[in-house]
Formats: structure tokens, sequence, C-alpha cells
């Protein structure tokens, strides 16, 4: 696992169990498309106004096929779980007044989760 921070600190308010949430579940995905010796980085960018952070990995792609599905609700590829995660993740990053982006390939899947830094719920 390698992380990436900005070289100055930031603020920002947001929901704090929103974030915790948006992150388990990003991270978990992460964690379970990647095999023995595969990476995941996590990248946290100042944007000015808005914060992204960026959870990408090495294992296994996303098809194009189900790129569309990734975000509805009991989707899932997963022999367990509900296929929640990632619908949560997409509900809660538009309470926020968010945007969140998934590009995968053979060589990495990327998910950037873009929020502002000043969140009012």
């Amino acid at each position: 696992i390698k992380t990436y921070l900005p070289d100055a600190p930031f603020t920002s308010k947001f929901d704090k169990t929103m974030l915790m949430e948006i992150l388990l579940n990003i991270g978990t995905n992460a964690l379970d498309a990647v095999e023995f010796g595969g990476w995941i980085t996590f990248k946290l960018e100042n944007l000015g106004n808005f914060f992204k952070i960026s959870v990408s990995n090495n294992g296994k792609p996303i098809p194009l096929s189900e790129m569309q599905h990734i975000f509805e609700p009991f989707y899932t590829t997963k022999e367990t779980g509900t296929g929640l995660g990632l619908s949560i993740v997409y509900n809660y990053i538009n309470a926020m007044k968010g945007h969140v982006e998934v590009k995968s390939d053979e060589k990495e899947t990327t998910s950037s989760v873009t929020i502002p830094t000043e969140v009012k719920i």
C-alpha cells in the first residue's frame, strides 16, 4: 500500500461518517481485486475548492460491460457481499455535491472521488 499526500496541509469540512464509508467501500473493492504481490495506492490532492481522493490498484480490471452497472444497488460480481458498497459511495458523494469516476484497464483500476472542501449537508 502506498500513500501520496499534498506537500501543504489544507482544511476541509465534510461528514466524517460518509467519508469513512466511501473510503471503506472503495478500499475494500481495491483489496478484493489485488492478488498476492499486488499494490494499492491512496492519493489525496488539494484542488482549491475541492479535494480529490484516488484509490488505484493493479488487480483484476472491471470489464467495460460491467462498468455501467457498478453503482447500481445489489449489483455484484463477487460470490459474497450485498452489491451495495458502490451504490452507497455514489449516493454519499452526490449528497456531498461531489463526483466519482472509475477507470479500469489491464494495468490498473482507479476510483476517484472529488468533494468540495466545505460540504453542507
